[in-house]
């Protein structure tokens, strides 16, 4: 009888909470957020992988910067990789970010919209962060799985266009000293 009551309770609220679901998107987001590692517009990006004491660090570059842009500013140390162009004319930016796994398990993204899109970065999957306004950029980010480290992507470019430069890009080692 025990038995039979606690089923019956556990299909009410089975029942109920899908019921919630069908019918409230602020929860069917909020459910999705929780499975997916998304907390409004912070992104999480869990790694299985652990922390290997490397004595190299990997600068990630792009193989052909677009036209019109040039180097702007170059940021590399043991903790990041920040790669930044900028557009000549507009002053617009094209970020490159590499960060590699602190031993944690999980990298985090923050971005200003709460959509993504599910890419292919060749044979690696990847998620696209569309624009939300003329403000913002797209931008790509996913985990290298060579060596774990979090790549970011982000520039005024179309989803094709980014795609490409990160499937091109150039990968160094730099010795830690």
């Amino acid at each position: 009888r025990v038995l039979r009551m606690a089923a019956s309770f556990a299909l009410v609220i089975l029942i109920s909470g899908g019921s919630v679901m069908a019918l409230s998107p602020t929860a069917r987001a909020a459910v999705m957020g929780w499975l997916f590692g998304q907390e409004g517009t912070v992104f999480s990006y869990t790694s299985m992988g652990t922390k290997t004491e490397s004595e190299v660090f990997y600068k990630y570059d792009l193989a052909v910067i677009p036209e019109g842009y040039v180097l702007w500013q170059e940021i590399v140390d043991e903790t990041q990789s920040i790669m930044l162009y900028a557009e000549e004319e507009t002053g617009l930016l094209l970020k490159l970010t590499a960060t590699p796994n602190d031993g944690t398990g999980a990298m985090f993204l923050i971005t200003t919209t709460d959509q993504k899109e599910i890419v292919q970065i060749g044979d690696i999957t990847a998620d696209f962060y569309p624009s939300e306004s003329e403000d913002s950029s797209p931008g790509l980010a996913w985990v290298d799985p060579d060596n774990d480290y979090l790549i970011c992507l982000d520039g005024f470019f179309c989803q094709e266009e980014l795609i490409d430069m990160a499937i091109s890009l150039v990968k160094t080692e730099i010795p830690i000293s």
